[in-house]
């Protein structure tokens, strides 16, 4: 429980009445950095409260689940691993893609474009994983819907939980 989890509530709690809305609870957390998906905040508030209303207490515990939610380096690359069939420490860049396009937070064509074209890949290249991951969990530059240039992919609400920063 942080200065800056009290602060990021009482910003949105501007009443002072020791409760937020749960749309306010999500959009204090994205503020704070963390980029749940619309449905990953909802499940995650309905965890802690069965009320509209978040307390500071129930905030805390959300940004807790949040903070720890992101996944590991070494979970990422253990997650790529799994379609290395040869055991070499990468993939095809076409096959990147496809895992990329079909599972999970999917990406868009214009949104994989932008990553490849930001990380140097290309469909018949390899492209190790570890370090693919690594780019990942440091951060990297991929705009989407604007292209406002920040970090992460965004797509509205949706692509709000890909955690490309910590």
């Amino acid at each position: 429980m942080s200065d800056e989890w009290r602060e990021a509530f009482i910003i949105y709690d501007p009443e002072s009445n020791g409760s937020i809305s749960a749309k306010d609870c999500a959009e204090a957390a994205r503020a704070l950095g963390c980029n749940p998906s619309e449905w990953e905040i909802q499940d995650i508030i309905s965890q802690v409260t069965t009320s509209a209303e978040v307390t500071y207490d129930q905030f805390c515990a959300v940004m807790q689940q949040l903070d720890s939610g992101g996944a590991s380096l070494a979970e990422l690359t253990n997650a790529f691993a799994q379609f290395d069939r040869e055991g070499k420490g990468a993939l095809l860049g076409s096959e990147l893609r496809y895992i990329l396009k079909t599972m999970g937070e999917v990406l868009s064509d214009s949104e994989l474009d932008d990553l490849f074209r930001q990380a140097h890949f290309s469909d018949d290249k390899t492209v190790d994983y570890k370090e693919f991951a690594g780019m990942i969990m440091r951060g990297v530059q991929a705009p989407g819907g604007g292209g406002t240039g920040k970090k992460g992919l965004s797509k509205g609400r949706e692509r709000r939980s890909m955690r490309f920063h910590k």
